[in-house]
C-alpha cells in the first residue's frame, strides 16, 4: 500500500476534480506491475496496472489506496477490468467518499468471490485525498439539500450556500421586485 500511496502522488495537478489513486500488482510475493492515475479522463490506475501486466495479473493481489469504481464515468468501471483480468485480492487503503462508489466496488467485488481487504494505511489513504474527500462530503450535503422540499426553513442559510437558498427562492418565489437576484 505504501507504494500505491508513493505512485498515487505523480498524479497531483493532473487528475482533479479526481483522487489521487496509485495501484500495484503482487503475485506470489513478486512484484508485476504498477500504475496511477496520470490524467483527468483518463485510465485510473487499476486499469494502468493490469494493461502492464497482462496475463500475469490472473490470481493476482490488487493493491490500491481507494476503492475501485464501480459506475461507468469518462472511464469504464475500475471494478469490470479487475474481474475480467482474473485479480482474486483487492486490497484497499479506504472507501471512496463519492456516492457514485462508496462501497458499491466493494459489494461488487466480493459479490464475484473477489477476496477485499480494507481500510489498509487508511489515514494515510485519507490524507493524501483530505482535499477530494472534502468535495464529495460538500457535493453530498448539497444533493442532499438539493431534494429537500422544505424552502421557507428559518435554519436554511446555516445548512446550505447563500447562492442555493437564493436560486431556489427565485424558483419559488421569482425574482424580487427590487431587482436584487
Amino acid at each position: 500500500m505504501k507504494r500505491a500511496l508513493l505512485l498515487s502522488e505523480k498524479g497531483r495537478g493532473q487528475v482533479s476534480p479526481n483522487p489521487l489513486v496509485g495501484a500495484v500488482i503482487v503475485k506470489d510475493g513478486q512484484f508485476i506491475a504498477e500504475g496511477y492515475h496520470q490524467q483527468f479522463g483518463q485510465a485510473h490506475a487499476e486499469v494502468n496496472a493490469l494493461l502492464k501486466a497482462g496475463d500475469a495479473a490472473a490470481g493476482a493481489t490488487l493493491y490500491v489506496n481507494l476503492e475501485p469504481c464501480s459506475h461507468q464515468g469518462k472511464t469504464g468501471p475500475c471494478t469490470e477490468a479487475i474481474l475480467k483480468a482474473g485479480i482474486a485480492r483487492v486490497v484497499i487503503g479506504m472507501r471512496d467518499p463519492n456516492p457514485q462508489v462508496d462501497g458499491r466496488g466493494v459489494t461488487f467485488l466480493r459479490s464475484k468471490g473477489i477476496s477485499v481487504t480494507e481500510s489498509v494505511l487508511e489515514e494515510q489513504c485519507r490524507e493524501l485525498n483530505r482535499g477530494f474527500i472534502h468535495a464529495q462530503k460538500n457535493w453530498s450535503a448539497l444533493s442532499i439539500d438539493q431534494d429537500r422540499s422544505d424552502f421557507g426553513r428559518s435554519d436554511r442559510h446555516q445548512h446550505r450556500p447563500f447562492q442555493m437558498d437564493h436560486c431556489r427562492a427565485i424558483q419559488k418565489n421569482g425574482p424580487s421586485d427590487s431587482g436584487k437576484a
